[in-house]
């Protein structure tokens, strides 16, 4: 039996395990809130928050790990293999989608408007990767990736 792969969607795989990965790595190692963090975000409604600005720090840093995670399982589902579904890198998109719209929203609150701008961009090629993906789901093989 000849396996047909998607080769687009390994790659979209890839992407998503060496952005998030290495990022929720190095968050863990490192340990505690960086101080440009807290200067961003000292003036703004987070440092009211239960937990202040720890829990938005963590919440970034679990996100990012729960993504590496699914693409780590994606990976091992064989996702990228034509017969597989693809359900867990659809929703490692999706939550990356919401992601980049958490950032984008933080960096207009902080008023850094080069992290909204380039969180834009990282959702804009989500969203693109998200529709490839979603395409090559489709039951006719000649439209796969």
């Amino acid at each position: 039996m000849k396996l047909k792969l998607r080769g687009k969607t390994l790659a979209v795989q890839l992407l998503l395990l060496g952005t998030f990965a290495i990022e929720a790595r190095q968050k863990w190692l490192e340990g505690g809130i960086p101080e440009w963090f807290t200067k961003y975000f000292s003036q703004t409604w987070l440092v009211d928050l239960p937990g202040g600005l720890d829990f938005s720090w963590y919440l970034i840093t679990i996100i990012e790990s729960v993504i590496a995670v699914a693409a780590l399982v994606s990976m091992a589902r064989g996702e990228f293999l034509v017969r597989r579904d693809q359900i867990v890198l659809r929703s490692a998109l999706l939550t990356s989608l919401f992601f980049f719209v958490m950032l984008g929203y933080g960096g207009r609150l902080a008023g850094n408007h080069d992290i909204a701008a380039h969180s834009f961009q990282y959702f804009t090629g989500i969203l693109f990767c998200l529709f490839m993906v979603e395409r090559s789901d489709g039951k006719n093989p000649k439209q796969d990736l």
